[in-house]
């Protein structure tokens, strides 16, 4: 199981969830307290993630009525994600966190896309639900892709004390990516507790489901 904790925002939900004592990835929402947390995350040894929600309204502040076309004659895109990236610093990879007009057309998608690779970035958390033009623009660009399989977050709010048995149940039938809100530290209290009782689950990091393996050097043998 990989746990992804969305839209980081303050350095009490990043100690309410790092009481897990379990590997977590933290998509950082970019802002100005971005940086400083993502120098948190590092020294706890968690990944930092960038948690983009890209709206035609977030894109310019000139005009809230721009249009698709506007978006793409003008390249905002590009701009948007180096922008996002300059305010959280380097991260793991990216994580699309909502289907919008945006992310459900191909032309835009493979604009943003085509601005996360021209980063040096490939690693791309797709949301819970599914869209064509997402999903396979992700393919057809080469994007790492993997998409969120539950996403938790009604749950936390409404009765955290079930998310426990949820996770154990479904962890049966495979491996999975389970989404918290960063807002839910009662949930996050909860579950620290559970964790310390029950050792059955195998958490990882979130960028082990993308194919990162750590590599140790080898020592040199010594000559004779």
């Amino acid at each position: 199981v990989a746990i992804y904790v969305d839209n980081l925002a303050t350095a009490d939900e990043l100690t309410a969830w790092q009481t897990l004592g379990i590997p977590i990835a933290f998509g950082l929402k970019p802002d100005e307290n971005a940086k400083e947390l993502a120098q948190q995350i590092e020294q706890y040894k968690q990944e930092a993630w960038l948690a983009l929600d890209p709206k035609l309204s977030s894109l310019t502040e000139e005009d809230s009525d721009i249009s698709l076309r506007e978006v793409l004659e003008q390249d905002l895109l590009a701009n948007y994600f180096k922008d996002a990236l300059e305010q959280t610093g380097d991260v793991w990879g990216i994580t699309i966190r909502a289907l919008n007009p945006i992310t459900t057309n191909v032309a835009t998608v493979r604009a943003l896309f085509s601005a996360i690779k021209a980063e040096g970035k490939s690693y791309v958390l797709l949301p819970v639900n599914r869209h064509p033009a997402l999903d396979t623009t992700a393919h057809v660009m080469g994007m790492n892709a993997q998409r969120v399989s539950h996403d938790l977050t009604a749950m936390c709010a409404r009765s955290p004390a079930r998310v426990w048995n949820f996770i154990r149940n479904q962890a049966k039938k495979g491996r999975m990516i389970v989404r918290f809100s960063a807002r839910a530290k009662r949930c996050a209290l909860t579950l620290s507790r559970t964790i310390r009782r029950d050792g059955s689950i195998d958490f990882r990091p979130l960028s082990t489901f993308f194919g990162y393996t750590e590599t140790v050097p080898q020592e040199k043998s010594s000559e004779n």
